[in-house]
């Protein structure tokens, strides 16, 4: 939730506590920004449904520097200090002394370089005090965040909304006219249903909780389920936060029995033996349930992330879009296009008979990206590096973010010319997620640039054509490449970011393909086809190739618009022109845009 990468960290289990060390180019901002209000609403979401002896309070200590390992693991003066400002008797204190359900401690190098140049953090929520620790004795800052707003917010209808700090929302007006017609809808009695899509960073999750902040102004009750992605959450997680969300102020009175799968970790679905009926019985307890909410104030519920719910999810789900029909129910789930497996895919089937309202989210444009790098950075910006970053960024409201936090510590050069570490994890952890070879096919498109054909590629790898168009037909459907409609068999980098990343962590084989014993000029490598390969100083012999076959990559552009090959996606989303890029070792008045 405070967008920190929790595969790029390393974690130990102390026992009574973790050890957390998150790679030196992470973003150190979010551990402060971010973090704590999502410790605070998780620590709060836990307690809420946990007896006495069960609740949890948390004392959480930030510092940085150089770590070693020797023989019994990770080791170092900084990772000592930050022990011992965990356990400074100031801190145990304040957070005794508190009605709070966490502590923060800061060392003061991390205060000054970290707290005090941040644009979010408010300095005067935190406290100097002086620690001594063994032989430890410094000056360190405490924060305790329910004291200063951070807690949950006490609006009726918002329990279930998350509070995290929210990203500037700009440019999504229309988007929230048709979320709140359709709301509408709902309250006059009508279950609703709302599709939120679009890739990863889009602002999906930011628009649905705009709108529930907006709903709960005006008396609705709202509850949030985020599907996780981390493997052994239990089956059906989100409902279980949907409905711990609700039972504080709406006491399921009638159906305690029936939801205790959802309410209760240690409860489990049993009916003589028979699950099937068990898990009927459980569904039709929560439609009710929620009817009986719904009829006290209309309801509001947000399944983020859909992509990764698991089958009970989907199958909660469908049942109560025709439980619900009549009731004042408003759902909206966002998730990714192109992470729409087979059983999202079945249940979207059959919630199309519901007619969802369909809100598909693309980049922001320029005068937009404008406002946002203007409302994130405190320094002047010129017309000409907002254009840049709006044509790095494609207009994804995160990776402007990330790129307006480069600016803010690297100044206007690093944010045009260097990738975020947010971003270069994203990215990568994206890329993973493809076979070996798609990958490798990725890494030699990105040597060539941000645009390129399907024949000099398939020059440079080498690969048989059945083994790269299905390559290239993955790296589609991850929403990682576009099909630019200006050229035939020529494919592009969905994002400029997603190139420049690739390209930096390119294996030598792909760089290699490039480095001919007698370098040819650049703009020969451009207009190279099958016949002239960018590997060698003199055209090869040409090779035969089979003919394409229909329904691959690299098709004739006659035929019908819109028409994709079957069995594969259409990639949705805008493909505006770009202008041509030139290397820079091309010479003046080249034409070198392959």
């Amino acid at each position: 939730m405070a967008d920190i990468s929790w595969a790029a960290c390393e974690y130990e289990d102390r026992g009574d506590g973790a050890l957390i060390l998150a790679p030196p180019e992470m973003t150190k901002g979010a551990f402060v920004e971010d973090l704590p209000r999502a410790l605070v609403d998780a620590l709060h979401a836990h307690n809420r449904t946990h007896g006495a002896e069960e609740q949890v309070r948390l004392r959480m200590a930030l510092h940085a520097g150089e770590i070693n390992y020797d023989d019994h693991g990770v080791t170092a003066a900084a990772i000592n200090l930050a022990f011992r400002l965990l356990d400074a008797a100031p801190l145990k204190t304040e957070l005794a002394g508190s009605s709070g359900v966490l502590a923060v401690i800061t060392s003061s190098w991390f205060f000054e370089e970290v707290v005090r140049h941040s644009r979010v953090c408010d300095m005067t929520a935190y406290r100097s005090i002086s620690v001594t620790v063994k032989e430890t004795a410094t000056t360190a800052w405490v924060h305790l965040p329910e004291r200063h707003g951070d807690g949950p917010h006490d609006a009726p209808g918002s329990e279930g909304c998350p509070e995290y700090p929210e990203p500037t929302l700009l440019g999504r007006d229309q988007e929230l006219v048709r979320l709140r017609r359709a709301a509408s809808t709902a309250r006059a009695g009508r279950f609703t249903l709302a599709l939120v899509t679009g890739e990863p960073g889009i602002g999906k999750s930011a628009l649905a909780g705009a709108v529930g902040r907006q709903l709960a102004a005006d008396g609705w009750t709202i509850a949030w389920g985020n599907c996780p992605e981390r493997e052994g959450s239990p089956a059906g997680q989100p409902w279980a936060e949907i409905l711990q969300a609700l039972v504080d102020r709406f006491p399921p009175r009638h159906h305690a029995v029936e939801l205790a799968p959802l309410l209760d970790d240690h409860a489990t679905l049993s009916a003589a033996g028979d699950v099937p009926a068990a898990r009927f019985r459980l569904r039709t307890a929560v439609g009710l349930y929620l009817s009986a909410v719904a009829r006290a104030n209309p309801l509001l519920i947000v399944l983020d992330d859909l992509h990764h719910a698991d089958g009970e999810v989907l199958a909660l789900l469908t049942h109560l879009a025709g439980a619900l029909v009549s009731e004042p129910v408003f759902l909206i789930a966002t998730y990714r296009p192109t992470e729409v497996d087979e059983h999202l895919a079945e249940a979207l089937a059959t919630l199309a008979r519901h007619q969802p309202e369909h809100v598909d989210l693309t980049g922001l444009d320029t005068e937009v990206v404008s406002d946002l790098m203007r409302a994130l950075c405190a320094r002047p910006l010129a017309d000409d590096t907002v254009a840049a970053i709006a044509r790095r960024t494609e207009g994804n409201p995160f990776f402007v973010r990330e790129i307006a936090r480069l600016l803010e510590t690297g100044g206007e050069h690093a944010a045009i010319g260097e990738v975020p570490p947010s971003v270069r994890h994203i990215v990568r952890r994206r890329v993973a997620r493809l076979s070996a070879s798609a990958q490798t096919v990725l890494h030699h498109a990105a040597v060539i640039g941000r645009d390129f054909t399907i024949d000099v590629l398939a020059a440079v790898t080498g690969m048989d054509d059945d083994v790269l168009i299905e390559c290239l037909d993955t790296a589609l459907r991850a929403g990682l490449l576009v099909e630019p409609q200006t050229a035939t068999r020529a494919l592009r980098f969905a994002h400029a970011l997603v190139r420049e990343t690739l390209s930096t962590t390119s294996p030598s084989c792909a760089v290699a393909a490039f480095m001919p014993r007698s370098a040819p000029p650049w703009n020969a490598c451009a207009r190279t086809t099958r016949s002239h390969s960018p590997t060698t100083s003199t055209p090869p012999t040409p090779r035969t190739r089979p003919r394409r076959r229909p329904g691959t990559c690299g098709w004739p552009r006659s035929r019908p618009s819109g028409v994709m090959p079957t069995g594969r996606r259409p990639v949705s989303g805008n493909r505006p022109s770009f202008p041509t890029r030139t290397h820079p070792e091309a010479p003046s008045g080249t034409d070198s845009s392959s």
